[in-house]
Parts: structure tokens; sequence; C-alpha cells
């Protein structure tokens, strides 16, 4: 085979290439629609939240006016959490189906947060703490918009044991000499 018949080969498969790239591009633009999903955070705790509950001043009832009800309460409300998950961003893939209905698939990456609040004896906030969980895919899934929505925070269990290692630890003001 001379340069020519190479070349002359070479040109006809970048076309097809090309023309199949874009017939697949236009495929999937009339099957589905790529959609970007912005970074969010649901229900998070501003820093000055964070700042306006002060140990020794602050009292069990001031926290449940500024937050609500706390996601988990430990034993006798000797503490509270609060928990939020911040979304980082990702994409959804919405499909057109025949006789109605759009099925979504999408892959995000999510982190957990908790704040934890101690409270003393008199019922005044002792000590509070901000506990950052791992950023982790939820992976790309098909979904319905009917099926309920599950919580990310339970596969983050590193986050889930420190956590539950700072309620079990016993306060400084509590610990005998």
């Amino acid at each position: 085979m001379t340069n020519a018949r190479v070349w002359s080969a070479a040109k006809r498969v970048g076309k097809r290439m090309r023309l199949a790239g874009a017939v697949l591009l236009v495929a999937s633009v009339l099957a589905g629609c790529l959609l970007p999903i912005p970074g969010s955070v649901s229900g998070g705790i501003s820093e000055e939240t964070m700042a306006s509950i002060r140990p020794g001043v602050t009292t069990r009832a001031d926290v449940l006016l500024m937050l609500a009800d706390p996601h988990s309460r430990s034993r006798e409300d000797g503490c509270f959490t609060y928990s939020w998950v911040e979304h980082h961003g990702g994409a959804v893939l919405v499909f057109a189906v025949p006789g109605g209905g759009a099925p979504i698939a999408g892959a995000t990456t999510v982190s957990c947060h908790v704040v934890a609040i101690r409270f003393s004896s008199d019922g005044r906030v002792s000590e509070t703490r901000r506990f950052d969980g791992r950023v982790h895919g939820e992976g790309f899934t098909l979904f319905s918009l009917d099926a309920p929505a599950k919580d990310p925070c339970v596969v983050d269990a590193e986050l889930t044991q420190r956590v539950q290692a700072w309620i079990d630890e016993v306060p400084e003001a509590d610990r005998r000499p």
C-alpha cells in the first residue's frame, strides 16, 4: 500500500469517526438530557450561629429555640446532635420514555457534618464541637422521584463513631480527681 492510499484510508476512517461521534452526540441529546447539579448545603449551621452558642451562658432552651429539635439526644438530654449534608455537585441524566415518565440517573458527591452540644447539669452549654465527615460519592444510580430519599450520612461510619466517642466521653467538669 502506498502512502497516498494509507492517507486516503485514514481520512475516510477519520470522517466516519467524526460522523459517528456527531450521531452519538445527537442521539444522547434526543434520548436524555445531562444536567449539572450545583453544590448546596441543606440544613447547615452557620458560623454565626455556632458563635452565638456560648458555654456557661446559652441554655438548653436557647439551643432548642435557635436550632429546633436535634437530630439525636443522649441520655437525659446531656448532648444534642444536629447533622446536615453538603452536596458538592454532580450530574443527572434525565431520559424521556415512550408512554410518559422520566427515569433519572445521577452521580453526586456529598459530605456529612455534625454539631454536638454538651450540657452541664444546670442545663447550660458546657461544650460544642463540629465534626466533618469525608467526601464520598453516592455513585451513579438510577432512581425514581417517588422513592424515599436515603440518608447519605449513614454510610459514613467513621464520622458516626467519632461523634459517639465524643458523646460517651466524660466531660472534664464531671471527672473526679
